[in-house]
């Protein structure tokens, strides 16, 4: 004999309300955060900066390795003097 409609195994009615006197069992989720990961602090404060390259410049500077050579180009070279000092 098939069980009542809500006392079977609970596929029955899924939204339903279980029984009086059922025990109830309360499980906690942890929400991941979402969105974008945030970056790390160098890059936060970063600027966009675009230029236009050849194709044979472009490819040099991906053999030179990328940003990353650029960047640490820019950040040895020495500053520029300025005029009248």
């Amino acid at each position: 004999m098939a069980a009542a409609p809500g006392q079977g195994t609970g596929t029955d009615y899924p939204n339903r309300r279980p029984a009086r006197g059922a025990l109830l069992t309360m499980t906690t989720k942890t929400k991941k955060a979402g969105g974008r990961p945030p970056l790390p602090p160098l890059q936060r404060q970063s600027a966009r900066f675009e230029f236009r390259l050849t194709q044979a410049q472009r490819e040099k500077l991906v053999r030179l390795g990328g940003t990353a050579w650029l960047h640490r180009m820019i950040d040895e070279a020495p500053e520029p003097r300025q005029a009248g000092s």
